[in-house]
């Protein structure tokens, strides 16, 4: 292990974002390595988040265009493993793993995980997925699902939690002339029709992507308008929970950045 940390456990780093609870990771994270957040300083949602952690979890800043501050701190403290819970943290997590030469998915392959349009072209290219088309605005969306001539779905190309998701008919295709500006550049495609999930009307009897999470001793589904994560809107709580639940004792701690 490269970077064996106090416990003598691999050091694993999580960029952290909407895609797991803080209780969830910190719970069962420190079992398996000493856990290290790494927050988006481009992300203002975060902000508080790391502020209730700091004390109970080694947390650690990214700042874009600062790189050389973070492969200081990888070379004084080095990491063995990076990932990412959070869809829309792919990339940099891709990023922030090429800078400090660890394993992860490369560049182009985060792209396409998290890029629709860059997705389905992939898809494409082997020969397999729907039609579709990119809107760069809602005109040109309107346009498309009326070229497609049947039902369609329009979605953001980077999104996630179905913000902004759309069903799109060639017969009302004006309708796409009220979607919310945030939904483009957008995904213009073929929409499944499926016949419905035998165990739950949240799900598709297809292929598709759902999130559960359990808080509070239940299992819900995320909201479908993709609000806040539970992991950000009860962070001092999760933060207070492991303090008195987990906590191992003191951690090192980084309020501004790499140190």
């Amino acid at each position: 292990m490269a970077g064996a940390g106090r416990t003598g456990k691999p050091r694993l780093a999580v960029v952290f974002g909407h895609g797991v609870t803080v209780r969830e990771l910190l719970r069962y994270g420190q079992d398996l390595a000493d856990l290290i957040l790494i927050f988006d300083g481009e992300d203002a949602a975060l902000a508080d988040l790391r502020l209730a952690l700091q004390d109970v979890v080694e947390c650690v800043e990214y700042q874009a265009g600062d790189e050389s501050a973070i492969r200081d701190w990888h070379q004084r403290a080095p990491l063995d493993a990076i990932t990412t819970f959070a869809e829309n943290k792919v990339w940099l997590t891709a990023r922030i793993a090429e800078l400090l030469g660890l394993q992860y998915h490369t560049l182009d392959c985060a792209r396409a995980l998290t890029d629709k349009a860059a997705q389905r072209a992939a898809l494409a290219r082997a020969g397999l997925g729907l039609e579709f088309r990119v809107a760069k605005n809602a005109r040109e969306a309107a346009s498309l699902v009326r070229e497609l001539g049947v039902r369609c779905v329009v979605k953001p190309v980077s999104g996630m939690g179905s913000s902004c998701v759309f069903a799109a008919d060639p017969a009302d295709a004006l309708a796409a002339l009220a979607y919310p500006p945030q939904t483009y550049p957008a995904v213009v495609e073929v929409r499944l029709e499926g016949s419905g999930h035998p165990q739950s009307d949240l799900l598709a009897d297809m292929v598709s992507v759902e999130t559960v999470s359990p808080m509070a001793g239940r299992t819900t589904s995320e909201p479908p308008t993709g609000s806040a994560s539970p992991s950000h809107s009860a962070c001092g709580q999760s933060a207070e929970w492991y303090r008195s639940k987990c906590a191992p004792g003191p951690v090192r701690r980084s309020t501004t950045g790499p140190a």
